[in-house]
């Protein structure tokens, strides 16, 4: 639905989401380059955490440019890639169907999973929202249930289109076209067709 915006659709993904993620992940670089881990001589948790945060950054600005070189409008004219927003779910359904595409988006989700559920606590902590030792227990467990529920949502996703029956969608996806087209027509309404049913 996101794609009916037209010609708005470039200047508000490009403001509110590329922009944002891109000076994200220049930050994100100059933290990297200007830190030095020490996780093997202090393994403590919160030390553990930190050089986490800055791997699952590297690896989900990675699967970000591939995700949308594969799965994403831009990619078609950019990186080749075969997805088509008219045809959302039969695409991606195609596109994920390899088993080592599906392994590389699994550690792409979780890799970014983990960046924002840390990132969050650890965004609270810098921002004085939980100075505490037991704000910081309860923000860990919050950080927790919000890693795991969007870890379950996202493997979910890429579980059902791995299981998505790629010739039912396209013909679905063919007749919502259709359905479309007959209701753009001038004039007066047309009685759908009924929905295609394949045993």
């Amino acid at each position: 639905m996101i794609h009916s915006l037209g010609p708005l659709l470039v200047p508000i993904e490009w403001a509110f989401i590329f922009l944002p993620m891109l000076f994200h992940a220049a930050v994100g670089f100059v933290i990297i380059a200007n830190g030095m881990p020490n996780v093997g001589s202090y393994p403590y948790v919160g030390n553990v955490r930190y050089t986490l945060q800055r791997a699952t950054g590297m690896i989900a600005f990675a699967f970000i440019v591939w995700h949308i070189m594969q799965l994403h409008w831009l990619g078609k004219p950019v990186g080749g890639g075969s997805f088509d927003p008219h045809r959302a779910a039969s695409t991606a359904a195609t596109a994920l169907q390899p088993t080592l595409v599906a392994i590389l988006y699994s550690i792409g989700v979780l890799s970014t999973v983990f960046h924002f559920a840390n990132g969050l606590w650890t965004l609270g902590i810098t921002w004085g929202l939980w100075t505490s030792p037991a704000a910081m227990r309860r923000a860990n467990v919050v950080s927790i249930v919000v890693g795991l529920g969007l870890a379950a949502a996202g493997l979910g996703a890429l579980g059902g289109f791995r299981s998505l029956d790629v010739a039912k969608a396209r013909e679905a996806e063919t007749w919502t076209e259709k359905q479309k087209r007959a209701l753009s027509v001038p004039g007066g309404a047309v009685a759908p067709t009924p929905i295609p049913t394949t045993h």
